[in-house]
């Protein structure tokens, strides 16, 4: 796939065109081994040379902030597999973490709340259009709110269904995944120097990426931060700017990226002489320089022609050694009435032991190389069987601890029905958020069910709490 984008990007009509350099974007948590894994991808897909960027690095760079004076610029990048939080100052990240939550979490996150709430499945793609036309964090700044026809699948019937969806059912959606976000940028500051922090409350936090385009994502985050937090214009296209002016200046940007120097094929090329390795042999050398010499197409075609001329010599010479061992075994025959024909056949079978006594050597060692195989085979799937009844054995032992978990809370419930007489309705926790002071808990029943204001919640930890606000499909409780 890297090799066809890179091929349609800058096509290479001539086998002398230079090959590109090129820039990929990497989390701020990945490991050495990873960048090594990254590098050789690129090199191995037709890449000259790869440089290796963080993702907050390259949103600084492409939304021109300040990165290299020393002032702290903190950046919160929202893709779509990852959340990147960096902050950074003198050309590099000074504290950076990294998330594993982000858009596509958002989009399972609708998803999950859709099935629960009015019982119908969506997909990812069809999640992902609802949280960009009617997707919000807070109320839209016009006061209206928006709603959406969608189709999915009824969870009951599994048939083909249209619902209308509201914003406010998206918002409380989204409110969980971005909850936890806003953990992960408090946590982030704990680890930021003092002085640092002083110029990110000034300067304010750049957020960028497509995630954070989400409506009223910034106002939000001001809000729960206490620090100013503005979207960029250019939030889709700040890590590619980025990549773009790390190659416009290689040798300036080399503080900000993590370059992997190996020799390019023209280098090795103008090497007129080869250093080999502490006990590397003549033979490998040779090999060496063999392979070496075999780069190009007008070099491998000699070396083919020279190959097939040692085969065609090869065989005149054993037509010749079969001619003079007939030959000689027709003159020093002390056998009068053999004859020449028999004298032939003396020599010729002289000839053929060895390599009939060969190719009985060689049948023997493939039939033990199949018996080989073979075993190895079997021992495979057997491995294989094993280890899929292990993985059967797990989700069954992990399934029967959710059970008792569940039973263990029924229980508890089932207690306290008994020690106290009560009626009410049974509902399903379909949503649950939490900030500073409060915990909010959602429930699958509303006014529709007989819940009204100001009733008690009972749950399987026995601790109560009262109604704060209800409508006809749902309830939240505080």
């Amino acid at each position: 796939m890297l090799s066809a984008f890179i091929n349609k990007a800058i096509e290479r009509r001539y086998p002398w065109q230079a090959k590109p350099r090129i820039v990929i974007c990497i989390p701020c948590g990945a490991t050495s081994v990873e960048k090594r894994a990254v590098f050789e991808a690129a090199i191995q897909s037709g890449a000259r040379q790869a440089y290796l960027i963080e993702e907050p690095m390259a949103a600084a760079m492409g939304a021109d902030l300040p990165v290299t004076e020393p002032t702290g610029s903190m950046v919160v990048d929202i893709g779509g597999g990852t959340t990147e939080v960096a902050v950074i100052s003198l050309g590099g990240i000074v504290t950076s973490s990294s998330l594993r939550l982000a858009g596509n979490k958002m989009d399972e996150a609708i998803a999950m709340y859709l099935r629960d709430l009015l019982g119908i499945k969506v997909g990812e793609r069809t999640a992902e259009i609802i949280k960009i036309k009617i997707g919000s964090i807070l109320p839209f700044e016009d006061g209206r709110e928006k709603d959406m026809i969608i189709s999915g699948q009824d969870v009951v019937t599994e048939q083909p269904r249209e619902v209308t969806i509201q914003s406010e059912d998206v918002r409380a959606a989204l409110q969980p995944p971005i909850e936890e976000m806003v953990v992960h940028i408090k946590e982030t500051f704990k680890k930021t120097n003092p002085d640092l922090a002083s110029d990110i409350i000034s300067n304010g936090i750049l957020l960028t990426g497509g995630g954070g385009l989400l409506s009223g994502l910034d106002r939000y985050l001001t809000s729960r931060l206490e620090i100013p937090v503005w979207t960029s214009e250019t939030a889709l296209t700040n890590v590619a700017m980025g990549c773009l002016k790390v190659l416009e200046t290689p040798y300036g940007a080399q503080t900000n990226v993590d370059a992997f120097e190996i020799m390019s094929v023209r280098a090795r090329r103008r090497k007129n002489r080869i250093h080999f390795a502490p006990g590397c042999n003549r033979l490998g050398a040779s090999f060496y320089r063999r392979k070496r010499a075999l780069r190009t197409p007008m070099a491998r075609k000699q070396q083919m022609l020279s190959d097939s001329s040692k085969t065609i010599g090869g065989a005149a010479l054993l037509v010749v050694l079969l001619i003079v061992s007939a030959v000689l075994s027709s003159v020093y025959s002390n056998e009068e009435s053999s004859g020449p024909v028999h004298s032939v056949q003396a020599g010729v079978g002289m000839v053929a032991a060895p390599l009939q006594f060969v190719g009985v050597g060689v049948a023997y060692a493939e039939d033990a190389a199949g018996d080989a195989i073979q075993n190895a085979t079997a021992s495979d799937s057997s491995y294989t069987q094993l280890r899929d009844e292990n993985a059967q054995l797990k989700a069954q032992l992990a399934e029967l601890q959710e059970y008792r978990g569940e039973a263990q809370r029924l229980q508890g419930l089932l207690d306290l029905s008994d020690k106290y007489e009560f009626s009410g309705v049974t509902g399903r926790v379909i949503g649950k958020g939490t900030d500073a002071w409060n915990r909010v808990v959602t429930l699958n029943v509303g006014s529709a069910s007989g819940v009204e204001c100001g009733l008690p919640l009972l749950a399987a930890a026995a601790w109560w709490v009262r109604l704060s606000r209800f409508r006809r499909s749902h309830a939240e409780f505080v």
